[in-house]
């Protein structure tokens, strides 16, 4: 894995868990009363559940970016 694969991987997992994390906090204010809304539960498994998406789509981009050109255009410089 070259450095700038490493670092797509990790951009995607840390970008993925704060979107996730907001995105998960949006449904705590609608009702307090489910024991599923208390304040770190909605967050952290909204935090998990996009850095686990957005690591096989960090692979699929990194997978995919050799056919878009990018790689002949640095060979070049």
């Amino acid at each position: 894995m070259s450095r700038d694969e490493a670092e797509r991987v990790a951009l995607f997992c840390a970008g993925g868990a704060v979107l996730g994390a907001w995105l998960g906090a949006l449904p705590i204010p609608l009702d307090w009363d489910r024991h599923w809304q208390t304040w770190p539960i909605t967050p952290a498994v909204g935090a998990v559940a996009a850095a686990s998406l957005a690591l096989p789509l960090a692979a699929l981009v990194s997978a995919a970016r050799p056919f878009a050109g990018g790689a002949s255009r640095r060979k070049r410089e």
